[in-house]
């Protein structure tokens, strides 16, 4: 399993390379003591455009590194087309950190595994952004994300990007 820590090299990189302006808030306080009381969390990150998601997770790992917190091991959901396509496995085996498409339960058997420092993260607008108002948040492809929270009595951490509408 990758950490945070071991992406910071390419996400230094997506930093340089790609985005111009960057301003990071955290509505709770800093953004390393707010991970650090909440050993797992379900990171639920809105997206306007299919490309609109990438610098996100780049940017939250940034700044989670400069906090203290580069340990932890986030992984991701992703539709089953990144696990049936034979070229895309590769990459849905990076974001979801798993072999292959998991349900409700396997996710709940996860967050609730007693590792702390594993995140969910997820992208709850999903195929759903393709025709949405790219700067409004569309309508999420499934809720679920909330009951795992509750059922896994973790914090669901509500992550807004504004700026990168245009990466479509």
């Amino acid at each position: 399993m990758h950490t945070l820590d071991d992406v910071l090299p390419l996400a230094r990189q997506i930093r340089r390379r790609f985005i111009d302006r960057l301003s990071f808030e955290c509505v709770d306080g800093p953004f390393g003591e707010v991970l650090a009381a909440h050993p797992n969390l379900v990171l639920a990150i809105s997206h306007a455009t299919p490309l609109s998601w990438l610098p996100i997770p780049f940017v939250l790992s940034l700044e989670a590194c400069a906090a203290g917190q580069g340990h932890r091991v986030p992984f991701g959901v992703v539709d089953r087309f990144f696990f049936r396509f034979p070229p895309a496995r590769p990459v849905g085996g990076f974001l979801t950190q798993a072999d292959g498409h998991q349900g409700f339960d396997a996710l709940l058997a996860r967050l609730q595994g007693g590792q702390p420092g594993h995140d969910l993260v997820i992208f709850p607008e999903g195929n759903h952004s393709f025709f949405a108002d790219t700067f409004g948040i569309g309508p999420f492809r499934s809720p679920r994300f909330v009951e795992l929270a509750v059922r896994a009595q973790v914090p669901l951490l509500l992550v807004v990007r504004r700026g990168s509408e245009g990466w479509s």
